[in-house]
């Protein structure tokens, strides 16, 4: 079996879809009936040594040199997989006849902005010129709804080939699919779960304030990735003041986040080893979720691995994702978030119980559904 398989996926920037991109990759490398090409693009960066590691295992083609069909045949390729389907709208993906995988996590943007959730991000300059031309341009290409649909109507031909298989990591991306795409009504897409990540623990935790958080068993909220528009932050900070006075012994603690934030009860990182944010999920009394948007989320069953609690928005994927172990608000209401706190207070044992439940519940769906995607790689879907 000969694989072109998508590292242009894992360049550029972290993502979970790149993570998972990542160990589609390694579990197709450990199958030695496999011929793997890796097809990336010179003009984007790989991440910490990711090229070293990847460069010893497989031959690398550059998309910048050849047109994707143009490898394909020279190369005689079987599989062409595509582990984020977004990341291939500036390429030529025309006159490829092989068996094409392709995943899609969410559709994201779209929802955004057919929903203008973007109206709702933080003040910049930025958000302020793209609301401007959205107002005053609004029918024209220049407008962020506009750019977006005709982004991603360069792949739609694609995504209704006889040759593509399509899978996504949740039923409502499936949905979601359906709705913005409704040709797609006839095509078979796949839902498979992503299989969960698994990092190594290092014996001591790498920044000091937090050894000392948790050795003095301090009570706080987690939230991650704090820089990223669609996870809302802002909720949560415009409810801090509230849950404070409500919960005085209660630390807050952020990643992601670009600059220092002044209450001296918020602690925050730019940068977390992936070894720390486990250390993070463990000791956490509550992670806070609340994303306008998500496919699928990590984190949340992440955090559940160690029965820590979650409160999240209620929207797009978490509800089918975290079932009835979470604790759900909407992300436009502040006071929604203040009075689950409150509630997860008055019943934390249960939802600490609940918490592992979920997760070993949806633990044992990603070990099967990996299964199936790995076997319908090499063998294909029925």
């Amino acid at each position: 079996m000969k694989i072109l398989f998508d590292l242009i996926s894992i360049q550029g920037y972290h993502s979970g879809g790149g993570e998972y991109v990542k160990i589609v990759f390694q579990k197709l490398l450990s199958n030695e009936s496999n011929s793997i090409f890796g097809l990336y693009d010179s003009h984007l960066p790989f991440l910490g040594r990711d090229l070293d590691d990847i460069s010893t295992r497989v031959q690398l083609l550059d998309v910048q040199n050849k047109d994707i069909y143009e490898y394909i045949r020279t190369y005689e390729i079987d599989t062409f997989f595509i582990g984020i389907v977004q990341r291939y709208i500036r390429y030529n993906l025309q006159n490829i006849e092989c068996k094409i995988i392709c995943v899609i996590h969410d559709v994201g943007d779209l929802e955004i902005v057919n929903n203008n959730i973007h109206y709702l991000y933080p003040y910049s300059l930025k958000n302020y010129m793209r609301m401007s031309i959205d107002y005053w341009l609004r029918n024209t290409k220049y407008s962020t709804p506009n750019r977006v649909k005709a982004q991603y109507q360069k792949i739609e031909p694609l995504l209704l080939q006889d040759n593509v298989t399509l899978i996504t990591v949740s039923k409502y991306t499936r949905n979601s699919l359906l709705y913005f795409f409704t040709k797609l009504e006839k095509k078979q897409i796949n839902v498979l779960y992503p299989p969960g990540k698994k990092y190594i623990l290092d014996k001591n935790v790498s920044k000091e304030n937090l050894t000392n958080i948790f050795s003095q068993k301090k009570k706080y909220l987690l939230f991650l990735n704090a820089n990223r528009e669609n996870k809302n932050f802002n909720i949560l900070l415009r409810s801090w003041n509230v849950i404070k006075k409500r919960f005085p012994d209660m630390l807050l603690i952020v990643t992601g986040s670009k600059g220092e934030l002044s209450d001296k009860d918020i602690i925050s990182f730019d940068y977390v080893s992936n070894s720390d944010v486990e250390y993070l999920y463990m000791n956490a009394w509550a992670l806070i979720y609340s994303s306008y948007t998500e496919g699928f989320g990590y984190p949340p069953i992440e955090a559940m691995k160690y029965s820590t609690p979650v409160i999240s928005s209620n929207v797009c994927s978490m509800p089918e994702i975290l079932g009835d172990a979470a604790l759900y608000f909407s992300p436009l209401y502040e006071n929604d978030l203040f009075c689950k706190v409150e509630c997860l207070s008055e019943n934390y044992h249960y939802y600490k119980m609940k918490s592992r439940e979920q997760y070993q519940k949806i633990a044992l769906k990603q070990v099967q559904d990996f299964d199936k995607l790995i076997n319908g790689i090499i063998d294909g879907f029925s």
